[in-house]
């Protein structure tokens, strides 16, 4: 599931778990919006769910993360 991702999909993606929105993915990996949106709906697909929620929870179970984990990360500062 998770190895269907491209190497890019694969920086998106612990960033959607964290919570980041479209706009913070695109300044922290210096890509723009669009790209992430069309990157963010290639991994809603290739994990078979409907929205990033889901995708979050699939992904962080797959990888062990626990919520307060996810919790604790989101609420850092980028840097």
């Amino acid at each position: 599931m998770l190895n269907d991702l491209t190497s890019r999909e694969t920086e998106v993606l612990p960033l959607l778990v964290m919570g980041y929105s479209n706009k913070q993915i695109g300044d922290k990996l210096s890509i723009s919006v669009s790209t992430v949106k069309a990157h963010v709906q290639e991994i809603l697909y290739n994990l078979k769910v409907k929205n990033r929620i889901q995708a979050a929870a699939v992904a962080a179970n797959f990888l062990g993360i626990k919520p307060e984990e996810i919790v604790k990360a989101a609420n850092r500062p980028m840097g």
